[in-house]
């Protein structure tokens, strides 16, 4: 698993995703950023990210989680939450 430190870290990583799933800019990917109405997300495209999700925390999201997430600050917020449960010893340093 990798530990995502800072917000700005995390919406990085995010950006980065965003760009080779969807091929969005990464400009377009901010923190006030819509997933439907601005990023033109649909429900496969959220499975595809939160499976990149999982596979950088290590952490599942439960179904629940993923139909509350808006924008991308609720991604970070959601990650950032992921990865204060995981136990010291999951934690790597990136």
């Amino acid at each position: 698993m990798r530990y995502l430190a800072s917000s700005d870290e995390i919406l990085r990583n995010i950006q980065e995703a965003m760009k080779t799933l969807f091929d969005l800019d990464p400009a377009q990917v901010h923190p006030e950023a819509r997933l439907v109405e601005d990023l033109d997300l649909d429900s496969i495209d959220a499975i595809d990210l939160a499976a990149k999700i999982e596979e950088a925390t290590g952490r599942a999201f439960d179904e629940a989680s993923l139909r509350q997430l808006r924008t991308i600050q609720d991604v970070i917020t959601a990650i950032q939450a992921v990865v204060a449960e995981a136990s010291p010893e999951e934690r790597i340093p990136a």
